[in-house]
């Protein structure tokens, strides 16, 4: 889970999206 913090555009695939759903929008106002 740590990973998606260090690289969060390469969890953004789509393991993110079904895995991480919250996790998604975090990283968009890190990172929109």
């Amino acid at each position: 889970m740590t990973a998606a913090r260090l690289h969060p555009r390469v969890r953004v695939g789509n393991r993110i999206l079904e895995l991480d759903v919250p996790h998604v929008m975090g990283i968009l106002n890190v990172t929109p």
